[in-house]
């Protein structure tokens, strides 16, 4: 009965921090889009899929470089990397060609 009640809890809370991020992007607020991206993996982002996690922290990436938020965009992008390495979904290689892509527009 605990496990299906602490299952209910996370997948409420899981709904809640999906809609954060929809709210987000419908209305715009780059600003916070890395903590939130970061924050909905933190919280309940295990119940998605790898692909999922690497596709939404992969944005929350480029939107924390686009607003000059470096520290939660490369949090995002290490644990991004994290999950594309595990689920395959991009090889080494890829991912080190767009760390240097990135890191190449820093410096900019």
């Amino acid at each position: 009965l605990a496990k299906d009640v602490q299952f209910a809890n996370a997948a409420f809370l899981h709904r809640i921090a999906t809609n954060a991020l929809v709210l987000s992007e419908k209305f715009g607020s780059s600003n916070q889009k890395p903590l939130l991206y970061n924050n909905h993996f933190l919280g309940t982002g295990h119940l998605d899929s790898y692909h999922l996690n690497a596709s939404q922290l992969r944005k929350g990436f480029a939107s924390g470089l686009s607003s000059g938020d470096a520290g939660p965009a490369f949090n995002c992008a290490s644990i991004a990397t994290h999950f594309s390495i595990i689920s395959a979904e991009k090889d080494l290689t890829s991912l080190l060609k767009e760390i240097d892509h990135y890191l190449l527009l820093l410096e900019t």
